[in-house]
């Protein structure tokens, strides 16, 4: 999926939707070395981040952009995902060193990833 301006301009628009973003790209970051037991090296290079550029204004937050097609689009953006995961991105979903998540319709369909096996082969 390509990343549009109007999904990054939301990070310069408010430091409250700055702040939203490092704590997300932060937790991505300690499920990747939870899964795969090290630090991604986007993680070693953007924790400097942590703080909001001064020139940011300070405004309430708002929900960002939803980077889906409109027919998965929901108030509630943590649905919408879960809806267009299931429905439009279940082939490539798999669940390394983790439970399958209750909200996922189809787990007895999908394979449990051993990370010994992914180590084997250098990933």
């Amino acid at each position: 999926m390509k990343i549009r301006v109007k999904q990054l301009s939301i990070i310069r628009e408010n430091s409250l939707h700055y702040d939203w973003l490092y704590e997300h790209m932060m937790a991505l970051g300690n499920e990747y070395k939870r899964r795969y037991g090290r630090t991604h090296m986007s993680i070693d290079k953007c924790g400097h981040l942590h703080e909001a550029p001064a020139d940011i204004p300070h405004e309430p937050f708002e929900q960002p952009p939803q980077a889906m097609p409109d027919e998965y689009k929901s108030s509630c953006a943590i649905d919408a995902y879960r809806k267009y995961y299931c429905e439009d991105k279940r082939e490539f979903c798999t669940w390394t060193n983790r439970d399958i998540p209750n909200w996922w319709p189809y787990a007895e369909v999908v394979e449990l990833v051993d990370t010994t096996d992914l180590k084997s082969v250098g990933l």
